[in-house]
């Protein structure tokens, strides 16, 4: 017998199928509302931000997709904007609103270029202040290449899934479950 067969039991095959299957979805969850940003209705908004927070669980990870930061104005606590960037363009935000202080950011005006995604959420294409702005075209072109490649991954996944299923029903059909031998497969005898 193969060793590969002979390492990869049914269970392990199982459990990697699983695996495989969960990160394809997952990675295709987190890249929806950004690829969803780009058939959006583009609005503007004006206002001064009241809260602005990074992703709690994921910042500073440097993943494109689960790295984002997202934007309250005017004292609306229900729609929010979501950036997603870029390294430079992290680090340039950031520069922004942590020079800006509280009490100052209360002050500061904004201009937001953004999508809409959900009822209370906006995916943002441009934003300018008078410190510094980010145009469009930068954020289209990072978010056009991480939604490609984020999908070329989580289909990857899948498919790779998939052949591991034709494979598990072509070799394990006729395993036992919990032994490495192989059994006769059944034969209708006249």
């Amino acid at each position: 017998m193969n060793l590969f067969y002979r390492c990869f039991t049914r269970f392990n095959c199982l459990n990697f199928i699983f695996l495989l299957l969960m990160l394809s979805f997952f990675i295709a969850l987190a890249v929806k509302p950004l690829a969803a940003g780009f058939f959006g209705k583009e609005q503007i908004f004006f206002g001064k931000p009241s809260m602005i927070r990074e992703s709690p669980l994921w910042s500073g990870s440097g993943v494109p997709v689960l790295d984002k930061l997202t934007i309250h104005i005017n004292d609306d606590k229900f729609a929010q904007f979501v950036i997603y960037f870029s390294k430079e363009q992290n680090e340039r935000l950031l520069q922004w609103f942590h020079t800006w202080g509280e009490a100052k950011l209360e002050m500061l005006p904004l201009e937001i270029h953004a999508n809409r995604i959900a009822e209370d959420t906006w995916i943002v294409t441009s934003i300018a202040s008078p410190e510094g702005n980010i145009e469009k075209s930068e954020f289209s072109d990072f978010h056009l290449r991480t939604v490609f490649w984020f999908s070329a991954a989580s289909l990857t996944l899948f498919f790779i899934a998939l052949f591991c299923i034709s494979k598990y029903r072509s070799f394990f059909r006729y395993c036992y479950w919990f032994r490495n031998e192989l059994r006769e497969p059944k034969t209708l005898d006249k």
